[in-house]
């Protein structure tokens, strides 16, 4: 390792294209020198770690924020700013699903588990895959709804990565009411436990409501159309999550 490669001056060592400016305009690579001091080292390194950190939260912030502005602005070509769909979407499942590994949830996903622990946990990833599974399905779902846009279906897909990114942070917190509310539940009045149901069940009517709002934002169309669309929509996805459901645990 001491022995390092000298760059030569405007040649890319990464891919041996001339550089003109301070990064490759074939790779993106930085042009410095092989030989680092450990304070360069330090400094690229806090940089891209707090790069990502504010991407990801400026992401999450317009994803509630401004509903419908981060797919808008991703499918005209304004990236920079936001973290990729998939990566916002798969750290967000990620971390609701630890979470409900943690707390021994009987919910998970709005769906009642009442068996023994491990066969709540082999319901949980169940439902987890059916979830990443519907992901293209809903983008299907919106892609036949909306054929005369002539919009490509990975359009589609990007809208329904963002707001499946949405919903599982309303599940997150959903789920975090439902370890709260059962703290109390035991010694709560049958009518303060009645509260504290309909309380739990809130973020599932945010979400609906926030996936209607979504699409007037992205798809600019009359309300009734939106209705009526989303309303088609949301019942074949969970059809679909039912049967997906089922046809696994059979297997």
């Amino acid at each position: 390792m001491s022995n390092s490669v000298i760059q030569k001056e405007g040649t890319c060592l990464n891919c041996g294209t001339d550089v003109r400016g301070n990064y490759c305009s074939n790779c993106g690579q930085k042009f410095q020198p092989t030989k680092l001091p450990l304070k360069q080292f330090l400094e690229d390194a806090i940089e891209t770690l707090f790069t990502i950190d504010n991407r990801f939260f400026r992401t999450i912030k317009d994803l509630f924020l401004k509903p419908g502005k981060v797919t808008k602005e991703y499918l005209i070509g304004k990236r920079a700013k936001y973290l990729p769909p998939l990566r916002v979407y798969i750290s967000i499942s990620v971390v609701y699903f630890l979470i409900a590994q943690l707390i021994e949830s009987d919910k998970i996903l709005f769906v009642n588990f009442t068996q023994d622990g491990d066969s709540r946990i082999n319901l949980a990833k169940i439902v987890q895959t059916a979830m990443f599974f519907l992901v293209p399905v809903m983008a299907a779902i919106l892609k036949f709804l909306h054929l005369k846009r002539k919009a490509y279906y990975v359009e589609h897909l990007i809208f329904s990565v963002h707001i499946h990114s949405v919903w599982f942070v309303f599940f997150t917190i959903q789920l975090l009411l439902m370890s709260l509310g059962s703290i109390f539940e035991g010694q709560a009045s049958p009518s303060l436990v009645s509260i504290i149901d309909t309380i739990e069940d809130l973020p599932q009517l945010a979400a609906l409501i926030f996936f209607m709002i979504y699409m007037k934002n992205v798809f600019e169309e009359p309300w009734f159309k939106v209705i009526v669309k989303g309303v088609f929509t949301i019942m074949l996805y969970l059809t679909t999550l039912a049967l997906v459901t089922l046809l696994a645990t059979w297997f």
